[in-house]
This record gives structure tokens, C-alpha cells and sequence, in this order.
């Protein structure tokens, strides 16, 4: 039997506000923020929980609160009911959509056209593979996926 993967958190070096990215395994379920601009005298952070795709967005959360503390309580209540209801299938829709997104800039920085792009649905991508419309989705998931980190 699988692990299950715990949460874990770790700064955003690019926010120019104090923001903690929050990890399930391999797939980014959330974010704790310093809000910014709010009036005085309101809550000071954000979170919100949920991904996309592989989960309705009706299911995501999001809430503020007065300090970090509370709202990583929060955001730990929400995301314990919405992990709840995600099956394996739904993180593996993710982490496929995160594989085609990722193979598609790499492709195009390195000046290559996508089988769609093309008249007749053939290319070959950046590995060096001839791939078409037909097969490219094979071919990312087979030789481009990201290792599981969990």
C-alpha cells in the first residue's frame, strides 16, 4: 500500500508578499498569503484550497483570517474535507494537464510547433520523438512526465 502523502509548505521566492505554497505529495493543493492593500483593521492573511483540473471548483475553499496561525488552522479544516473527497484519478488528471502544459513550453522554447500548429498533425518533439495529434498525448505522458515525489 501507497503512503499517503502529508502536507508540507514552503515559501514562494517569487510573491513579493510573504505567500507559503502548500504540497499534497507532488500536486500544489493550496496557498497561504499576506493580504495586501485591505483596509485597516481587517484580517491580514488569505488562504485558499483546492486544485485544477481534477477537482470541481465548487469544491476549492478559501477564507481569511486575522494572523498566519488561524489561517493555516483554517486552511488545514478545509483541505482535510476537500482531500476527503479526491481519489487517485483526480491527481493524476492534475499532474497529466501539468505534463502537457510543461511539454508545450518546452517545445515552444525551443522554437518548435505543436502536432496542432502543423497541416498535417506530425512534428517532433524537443526528445527528438516524431509525434502527431494522434499520438502526443501518449508520448507526454510516457516520456515527459515529472517523476512522483511521493
Amino acid at each position: 500500500m501507497r503512503a499517503t502523502p502529508e502536507l508540507t509548505r514552503r515559501r514562494d521566492p517569487d510573491a513579493q508578499q510573504e505567500t507559503w505554497l502548500i504540497q499534497y505529495g507532488d500536486v500544489r493543493v493550496g496557498v497561504i498569503a499576506k493580504r495586501v492593500g485591505n483596509p485597516v483593521g481587517t484580517p491580514g492573511w488569505k488562504w485558499a484550497c483546492g486544485f485544477y483540473p481534477g477537482s470541481d471548483p465548487a469544491d476549492h475553499a478559501r477564507g481569511i483570517a486575522e494572523t498566519f496561525d488561524q489561517a493555516r488552522g483554517a486552511f488545514e479544516a478545509a483541505c482535510h474535507v476537500f482531500l476527503a473527497k479526491r481519489t487517485e484519478v483526480d491527481f493524476e488528471v492534475y499532474r497529466r494537464d501539468r505534463a502537457f502544459h510543461a511539454w508545450k513550453r518546452a517545445m515552444w522554447a525551443k522554437g518548435l510547433q505543436l502536432p496542432t500548429q502543423v497541416a498535417n498533425g506530425r512534428t517532433v518533439c524537443f526528445c527528438g520523438a516524431a509525434i502527431g495529434i494522434d499520438d502526443m498525448n501518449v508520448h507526454i505522458w510516457a516520456a515527459h512526465m515529472e517523476a512522483e515525489t511521493t
